[in-house]
Parts: C-alpha cells; sequence; structure tokens
C-alpha cells in the first residue's frame, strides 16, 4: 500500500510541476506601440473610416478637463490589425480642411 500511495504522489508531483513552472516564468506582456500619423497619410496608406463620434463644446472641455474647448469630432481608422484615433474640431471636419497636419494615435 505504501508503494501505491508514494507512486500516486510522484505522478501528481510530475503533472503539478510544469504548471508551478509556467506560473513562476510568465511570458512577457506585449506592449502595442503608439505613434502619430496624418489623418490624410492614412487615408492614403489605405485606411478605413469605421466610427466618427460627435461630442458637444461642453463634453469636449469635460473630456480634456479645465480647458475649454469647441464640438469635437473622434474619428476611428483601421486597416487590417491596426487601428487609429484622430480628435478633429468640428469646424475643420465640417470644412473638410483636414487633409494636412491632423495627427492621429495609431495603434500597431
Amino acid at each position: 500500500m505504501p508503494t501505491l500511495i508514494r507512486a500516486a504522489l510522484i505522478a501528481l508531483a510530475c503533472m503539478v510541476s510544469p504548471v508551478v513552472a509556467q506560473a513562476a516564468n510568465p511570458p512577457p506582456p506585449t506592449a502595442t506601440p503608439v505613434t502619430t500619423a496624418d489623418y490624410g497619410y492614412l487615408l492614403g496608406q489605405g485606411y478605413e473610416i469605421k466610427t466618427v463620434s460627435v461630442f458637444s463644446a461642453s463634453d469636449s472641455t469635460r473630456l480634456s478637463g479645465a480647458i475649454q474647448s469647441a464640438d469635437t469630432i473622434l474619428i476611428t481608422l483601421q486597416k487590417g490589425g491596426s487601428s487609429a484615433t484622430c480628435w478633429v474640431v468640428f469646424s475643420a471636419w465640417n470644412g473638410q480642411a483636414m487633409t494636412g497636419n491632423t495627427p492621429c494615435n495609431l495603434l500597431h
């Protein structure tokens, strides 16, 4: 009987040790790099507009903190596994003056 218990304990230890080793050495987290790109450039590279959200001046001011803000547009672009978000003042979006100097945060 003691031999059977000993064999069971050895088998259990063999099954548990890989799990303990994996928990002790977790893989390093993969960080998603954030870069800045221009709205017009991203559209030229094949990014597509996925969503457009409108924020009122009061909501924009609340989001930015104490800075008084105008009506704002949030544009989400996507191409494959990459996405970008662009914050634009409504008057620029309405006037379609977005071909230059509209920075976006690009997630790879």
